[in-house]
C-alpha cells in the first residue's frame, strides 16, 4: 500500500471518528469507552497475528517500552480528550489538537535527533492558521473562565502527551520493532491502564445494547482503531513522526464535511479560506516529500 493511501485512509476514517463518537456521547464512562475500546482493539489485532504467525516473544525490556507507550497513545492521551471535550467545544479541541505538528517536529528533534525540515515547519504553521480561521466562531467565544481553562489545559496536556507517544513509536520503530505487533500489545496495556484508573474514580462497567452505540463501536473499533492506528504508526516509520502528525490538522476538516452533511453545519467564507490554508500546507508537505536514499517522491 502506498504511503500516500495510507495517509489518505487515516485522514478519512480519523475525520470521521468524531461523528461516530457522538452516538456514544453520555452512555458510559469515558474511562470505561478506552478500555472496551483499546481492550478489543488489541485482542483482534494480537489474534490477527497468531494466525498470521507472526513472532511475538519480546524481551521483558520491550514490554517495558510497549507498556510506556500503551498507557501514553491508548489511555492517557484518550482519556484526556473525552473529558476535554465536556468542558470546551469540539471545535477549540480540535484547534488544540492541531498543534501536533508542531509538538511532534520540537519532540523529534530534542529526542530523536531529527533536523527540523523548513517545508515541514512551514507546512505546519499553514495548517495551524487554517485551523484559526475555520474555528474562529467558536476560539472568539472562548471565555477564560474556570471550566474553559480545565478543558484547555486537558486538551493541551493530550496534545503533548499524543505527540511523546509517536515519538516513542518512532524510536521502538528505528530500535527493529515490527508496528502491527507492538500495536496490539499497546492497545492491551492502554486498555489495562484504563481499567485501574476506572477502578480508581469508582466507574461503573456498563454497556449500551442499542443500535446506534453497537453500530459506533464497532465501527470505531475495527475500522477508526484497529486499521486505522496499524496505517498511521506504519505512517510514522515511513516518513517519520513530524510529517505523519499533520494527519491531525487535515482530520478536523474531514470531521466537518461531515457534520455539514449530517449535522447542518454551515460554512462561512473565513471558514472556507482556513480549509484552503490546511490543504495548501498539506499539500506542500506532501510534494516535498523525497525519499533519502532515491531522490523520488514518497508517493510511489
Amino acid at each position: 500500500m502506498s504511503t500516500a493511501a495510507i495517509y489518505a485512509a487515516v485522514v478519512l476514517f480519523w475525520g470521521s471518528l468524531y461523528f461516530a463518537i457522538s452516538f456514544q456521547v453520555g452512555a458510559i464512562a469515558p474511562e470505561i469507552a478506552v478500555a472496551y475500546r483499546f481492550g478489543l482493539s488489541g485482542a483482534i489485532i494480537l489474534g490477527w497475528c497468531i494466525w498470521q504467525r507472526k513472532p511475538l516473544n519480546f524481551s521483558a525490556r520491550q514490554h517495558l517500552i510497549l507498556f510506556g507507550q500503551g498507557v501514553i497513545m491508548f489511555s492517557l492521551t484518550d482519556m484526556l480528550l473525552y473529558n476535554a471535550i465536556s468542558y470546551i467545544t469540539s471545535g477549540v479541541a480540535a484547534l488544540l489538537l492541531s498543534t501536533l505538528p508542531i509538538f511532534n517536529i520540537v519532540f523529534a528533534s530534542i529526542f530523536l535527533g531529527m533536523r527540523i525540515r523548513p517545508p515541514v515547519f512551514v507546512g505546519a504553521i499553514f495548517g495551524v492558521s487554517g485551523m484559526v480561521m475555520v474555528f474562529w466562531p467558536e476560539l472568539s467565544a472562548f471565555d477564560l473562565t474556570s471550566a474553559s481553562l480545565i478543558g484547555f489545559g486537558l486538551c493541551l496536556i493530550a496534545t503533548v502527551s499524543a505527540s511523546l507517544a509517536q515519538i516513542v513509536s518512532a524510536y521502538n520503530q528505528r530500535s527493529g520493532l515490527p508496528p502491527v505487533e507492538t500495536a496490539g500489545f499497546c492497545m492491551l496495556y492502554g486498555a489495562a491502564f484504563s481499567v485501574l484508573v476506572s477502578l480508581c474514580l469508582g466507574r461503573n462497567f456498563t454497556w449500551d445494547w442499542s443500535g446506534g452505540f453497537l453500530l459506533s463501536f464497532a465501527y470505531i473499533v475495527i475500522v477508526c482503531t484497529v486499521f486505522s492506528w496499524v496505517c498511521y504508526l506504519i505512517l510514522i516509520g515511513r516518513i517519520g513522526p513530524d510529517r505523519a502528525g499533520y494527519v491531525s490538522i487535515l482530520v478536523p476538516i474531514i470531521a466537518l464535511v461531515i457534520s455539514t452533511l449530517f449535522e447542518d453545519f454551515r460554512w462561512t467564507i473565513l471558514s472556507l479560506a482556513g480549509a484552503g490554508a490546511i490543504l495548501s500546507g498539506s499539500l506542500f508537505i506532501l510534494l516535498s516529500f523525497r525519499n533519502k536514499t532515491t531522490g523520488t517522491r514518497l508517493q510511489q
